[in-house]
């Protein structure tokens, strides 16, 4: 990854150039402000799973502020549901794929690029240790869906995760956008 470089911009490649200026804008170093809808599964292994994992409680309407931080080897996703915080790594891997890391798991994902947005289809996951990674089988890994759809200056987004065997764990949807400067 080369210094001002987006993951997602180098896993894509020529592709990036299709994606809307404002899913591009926010796929960069950058803060914007929304608001999202927050959905969990129901039950009480779901209950646990969330919040064992610091995934965001439930709501509607909730204020949401997202900061995308470089370092030197990966981006920083600090996503702020209400008083919730979810922060990952994201770090391209390969041209055509991204890993993002959320505490001991790592999920791989192949970005698509349209003229309206993001699509990004999962193609692994990992328990990670340091920087031991042990890849998991198909049937354990925990699921991530996610899609982004750029709208004028706002940036839709959708993302689902479930796990093997539980369902549903959480599902957030809602739209950002940059935020005022000053």
């Amino acid at each position: 990854m080369t210094r001002g470089e987006s993951p997602t911009a180098v896993a894509l490649g020529d592709d990036w150039v299709r994606l809307p200026p404002i899913v591009q804008r926010l796929h960069e170093p950058c803060t914007a402000v929304g608001s999202f809808r927050i959905e969990r599964g129901t039950g009480s292994i779901v209950t646990v799973l969330c919040w064992l994992s610091g995934l965001p409680r439930a709501g509607t309407d909730v204020p949401t502020r997202v900061e995308v931080r470089q370092g030197p080897d990966a981006f920083t996703w600090a996503r702020r549901f209400g008083d919730d915080v979810l922060v990952t790594r994201q770090r391209a891997i390969a041209r055509g794929t991204i890993a993002e890391r959320f505490g001991m798991i790592e999920c791989s994902f192949r970005p698509e690029a349209s003229g309206q947005g993001l699509d990004y289809q999962q193609t692994g996951a990992s328990v990670c240790v340091g920087s031991l990674r042990l890849p998991l089988p198909i049937a354990l890994w925990p699921r991530v869906e996610g899609r982004t759809r750029g709208l004028g200056d706002t940036m839709d987004v959708e993302v689902v995760v479930s796990a093997p065997l539980v369902g549903r764990l959480l599902r957030y949807h809602g739209a950002v956008r940059p935020e005022p400067i000053g």
